[in-house]
């Protein structure tokens, strides 16, 4: 695969401050996550920039949520905003201070 083929499938991918604003965490958290392989970034193949697939991002902070108690199985599918990047509400009463 050449560099151009790479940097298309990056396309649509979500950036860095992108989903620690989403996790609730500074984007060295982040870093931290990718290198433990807590959350693992694809990287630019120019750059070495860091991007998130969406569904990766949905499944991680589904089982964060899910280990402290803050939602149920049912995950937090049908509050996954594609269009702005914001999971929304996950089944608290107050998530704007949510922190995964």
């Amino acid at each position: 695969m050449n560099v151009e083929e790479e940097v298309r499938q990056l396309s649509g991918l979500l950036k860095v401050g992108a989903v620690a604003s989403m996790c609730g965490v500074t984007v060295e958290t982040l870093r931290n996550w990718d290198k433990t392989g807590k959350l693992v970034a694809k990287r630019h193949p120019l750059t070495g920039y860091r991007f998130y697939e969406r569904d990766d991002v949905k499944k991680f902070i589904q089982q964060r949520l899910r280990e402290r108690g803050l939602i149920h199985r049912e995950g937090i599918h049908e509050n996954f905003d594609d269009s702005s990047g914001d999971i929304g509400s996950v089944g608290t009463s107050d998530t704007s201070s949510t922190r995964v």
